[in-house]
């Protein structure tokens, strides 16, 4: 078997392409059937089978196309979301922003409006004290006090008559009574 391996090879190698097509079929021994035969070689299931393979690869390809269409599709939204998203992020950022600036701004003007509602306040009481040590303040004063104190002397005498009122007067700034001593006292001893 060897040496007619070795032959078949030797006269392949030495001859042109063509003239080596005898010599394979001696060493290949394909059976040779004549022409009319061979189209009915084919069984008609082998023909069925190929053709529901072809049906099959057929809608495997359009299931593939739809597939791959999809993904493209999916592909430009996710890009449009992205883009959407940094823009989004992107404003977020200037708000984000403009809002730390705008409480600055707030914070700032707590602080002066507490400074300013500290003047007004400060200006208030200087006003005050200074309206109060004013002459036309002292003058309305007692005479709108002097008419009331009168008034009041008088009530004080008719509900206490035994009691001595000529010492107290509106301008005196001590006390007429000493601080150990009180008016009941005064009004019992008199008893």
């Amino acid at each position: 078997m060897m040496s007619s391996f070795t032959n078949a090879q030797a006269r392949l190698s030495s001859s042109s392409g063509s003239s080596a097509l005898p010599y394979m079929n001696e060493f290949i021994k394909l059976p040779k059937l004549p022409l009319s035969a061979a189209p009915y070689s084919i069984a008609p299931s082998a023909l069925a089978d190929g053709c529901v393979t072809e049906k099959v690869i057929t809608r495997l390809r359009k299931r593939n196309e739809t597939l791959t269409n999809e993904q493209d599709q999916y592909k430009e939204a996710l890009y449009t979301l992205n883009k959407e998203v940094t823009k989004l992020n992107e404003k977020l950022k200037e708000e984000s922003h403009q809002w730390e600036k705008e409480q600055e701004a707030k914070a700032t003007l707590e602080k002066e409006l507490t400074t300013l509602l500290g003047q007004v306040e400060t200006a208030m009481a200087d006003v005050i004290t200074e309206l109060k040590a004013s002459q036309p303040f002292i003058d309305a004063c007692a005479f709108y006090y002097g008419d009331k104190f009168e008034d009041c002397l008088k009530q004080v005498k008719s509900i206490y008559p035994h009691l001595d009122l000529s010492k107290v007067t509106m301008d005196d700034p001590l006390p007429s009574t000493p601080i150990g001593d009180t008016i009941f006292e005064d009004i019992e001893d008199s008893t």
